[in-house]
């Protein structure tokens, strides 16, 4: 995987979480965005080593959501 790519994918990522309604999971983002699970969860690593609050959420069910923290939000919509 080269850092372009990544880089490029990335916004998309962050769109989904942030525009969707809070039940976003590992498997409805990689299918989103056409990569496999393990690409989402490195994704979502190397985000939040720029800083970026994505939260995790474990539903009575076991299911691990994404959402952004109210903060992350504010750092999407006005970086700098």
């Amino acid at each position: 995987m080269s850092m372009g790519t990544q880089r490029k994918r990335h916004p998309r990522l962050l769109r989904l979480i942030t525009l969707g309604r809070g039940d976003e999971t590992i498997e409805t983002l990689a299918a989103s965005l056409g990569v496999s699970e393990k690409t989402v969860r490195r994704d979502i690593a190397g985000l939040r080593q720029l800083g970026i609050a994505i939260q995790e959420h474990i539903c009575k069910n076991g299911r691990k959501t994404y959402r952004l923290s109210p903060d992350a939000i504010g750092q999407v919509r006005s970086p700098g």
